[in-house]
């Protein structure tokens, strides 16, 4: 649901993945994955925004807009006044 509110936004300036991790085949293949939650201590379900934890153990939808919006506008730029 959020995977395709993000994409109705943003189109194909995003890729949204969905892992489902209550199929066992993809919890097989994801193994290594949820190794590496539960050594971080990090709590399903995780959200990964270029690689990088954006939410973890909830989902909140405007959060992740607002995280998405800032990946896609890059650094902010410095607004100087003129005289």
């Amino acid at each position: 649901m959020a995977g395709e509110y993000l994409l109705r936004r943003y189109g194909n300036g995003i890729h949204v993945t969905y892992h489902d991790l209550k199929d066992p085949a993809v919890r097989a293949r994801s193994s290594a994955f949820l190794t590496d939650l539960s050594q971080q201590g990090w709590a399903l379900p995780t959200v990964l925004v270029d690689g990088e934890m954006a939410q973890q153990g909830y989902l909140d939808l405007s959060s992740l807009v607002a995280v998405v919006a800032r990946k896609l506008e890059g650094p902010p730029t410095k607004c100087v006044k003129g005289r």
